[in-house]
């Protein structure tokens, strides 16, 4: 399998030129309008010195210029960096001069949230929404009734440059090929039956991996209208379910749940929905039940930013009851093995290390050939999650990433959050472990020897500004005692986990209700 999305916006401009392709909510493109308006900023983006190979970085919330610049990056050959909208202007740094990015597309209030990054890139050109003082309005660019130079799409080339940290502490992009994306949609689409007849809902935020592969992965791989919202209240997405009359959509359990509990949802009409899949953390059965009694197919999916952000793996409706805690079978055209220290495949039940292999698979880090290699050793992405295989093969996830945790629905790597506040007085020695939240699922939660050595007030403000929110530690809690390490010196994140398998009476808070995601 293979493809560009170049060429896949062309074919449905062609053979579905007046047929709805993305609907936000200040306007509508049918498919020749997105092709043509693609044609126009891609010159543009060209003119100003964009080259197929460059990456351009784009930080912007769930708006009809994301979808535009994206495609407009694809026709040219450009990578599309997907750079975070929660990010502090310092943690903003580090994936602009990782991936050299020289060119950004963003939106007024997120101009800002560039200030460092533009302070040690003096060349970055700024592309805006809407005017803006010292940036380049995006509609300046468009070139109308243009394209830009013709080329022969390469389906090795990286449709998108994902940064993702695994349990290294270390951000690295992920390389996803157009042919990874365009293979993981194309598996999906066989077996779930998607087609240009469907109608996708996206609610995950664009800037989010898993929100711009499941954009393309379903809508412009199958042709379907995306109805892009950039909500998780449920009533609103109930009322987006029903209205728009959609067929599929994919979405963090809490989404789901909170819908479920909804009084309106007993007089609401969703006969049009039909694939429903939780994905990012553990859905409960008796969840998938309830969506089963009103006639909706949900599933429960795992898969990984190296993964094409898609899914490796799918539980099915109709296999949920006899495979309880189960996220599912490897989809088509891939494989699957459960791993020892020394890739050997451990027995049928036991845990191990998750292999994947497949067309789905990156093409590798951005710039790392030696972390390449180790994570892609043999030609199987290790993914660092350990699991196991029953006899039939579905598989149940053990630990997610050794030490990180899920916020959410949002990936959260402590090693990240220890390296900005290691060295602060009284967090020489410190430690993240993620603690259960009844909204969120689980948040991060500081661990120190001696609480009375640490100026809470005073890392409370400091963490507003260093971390995104759903990065901050909620709680500080200290042990009176060394934390527990191994012969070789590493902290023991597992023993601080069994030691606080919930928030402990004496632990801090580290955040409050004011502008906080708590």
């Amino acid at each position: 399998m293979s493809g560009h999305f170049s060429e896949l916006l062309r074919f449905w401009a062609r053979r579905l030129p007046d047929h709805l392709a993305v609907r936000f909510a200040e306007r509508d493109y049918t498919w020749s309008e997105l092709d043509r308006a693609t044609d126009e900023l891609a010159a543009g983006l060209y003119r100003a010195g964009l080259r197929p190979g460059d990456v351009l970085g784009v930080l912007m919330t769930n708006r009809v210029q994301f979808v535009e610049a994206m495609h407009a990056a694809f026709r040219v050959g450009a990578a599309v960096e997907l750079l975070n909208i929660r990010f502090t202007p310092a943690e903003m740094v580090h994936p602009v001069v990782d991936a050299g990015t020289r060119m950004v597309v963003t939106e007024p209030a997120l101009v800002p949230v560039l200030a460092d990054a533009r302070a040690v890139v003096p060349g970055l050109t700024v592309l805006t929404t809407e005017p803006v003082e010292g940036c380049t309005p995006l509609d300046d660019l468009r070139l109308g009734g243009e394209r830009p130079p013709d080329r022969r799409p390469d389906p090795e080339e990286t449709a998108l440059l994902a940064y993702t940290s695994g349990t290294t502490g270390v951000p690295k992009g992920a390389m996803l090929p157009h042919r990874a994306i365009i293979a993981n949609g194309n598996a999906r689409a066989v077996a779930d039956a998607l087609t240009w007849k469907d109608r996708v809902l996206i609610i995950v935020p664009l800037a989010f991996t898993g929100g711009s592969s499941s954009y393309l992965r379903e809508s412009v791989t199958t042709g379907a209208p995306a109805i892009v919202q950039g909500t998780f209240d449920p009533p609103q997405i109930l009322e987006l379910l029903e209205r728009e009359q959609i067929t599929v959509c994919s979405a963090v359990p809490v989404v789901w749940e909170g819908v479920l509990a909804l009084p309106s949802l007993a007089d609401a009409d969703l006969s049009a929905l039909r694939a429903g899949v939780g994905a990012g953390a553990p859905m409960a059965i008796e969840v998938i039940r309830a969506w089963q009694r009103l006639g909706v197919g949900m599933r429960q999916g795992y898969g990984q930013t190296e993964f094409a952000g898609g899914y490796a793996t799918l539980l099915y409706e109709d296999e949920a009851a006899d495979h309880v805690g189960s996220v599912g079978r490897v989809i088509m055209h891939h494989e699957i093995r459960v791993v020892d220290s020394a890739d050997r495949d451990v027995p049928v039940g036991e845990p191990g290390q998750i292999l994947l292999r497949g067309p789905s698979v990156m093409s590798g880090y951005w710039k790392r050939p030696e972390a390449t290699a180790e994570t892609l050793a043999g030609g199987w992405l290790h993914t660092g999650d350990i699991g196991r295989l029953d006899e039939h093969g579905f598989l149940t996830l053990v630990d997610r990433a050794k030490d990180m945790l899920i916020s959410g629905g949002l990936n959260v790597y402590p090693a990240e959050i220890e390296t900005v506040l290691a060295g602060r007085p009284g967090l020489e020695e410190c430690a993240v472990v993620g603690v259960p939240h009844e909204r969120w699922g689980e948040v991060p939660m500081l661990v120190v020897p001696d609480l009375d050595r640490v100026d809470v007030d005073e890392l409370r403000a400091h963490v507003g500004t260093v971390l995104a929110d759903y990065r901050r530690p909620k709680w500080i809690v200290g042990t009176g005692a060394p934390l527990p390490r191994t012969l070789g010196g590493k902290i023991l994140k597992r023993e601080i986990r069994a030691a606080y398998p919930e928030v402990p009476p004496d632990a801090v808070p580290l955040t409050t209700t004011r502008g906080n995601r708590t």
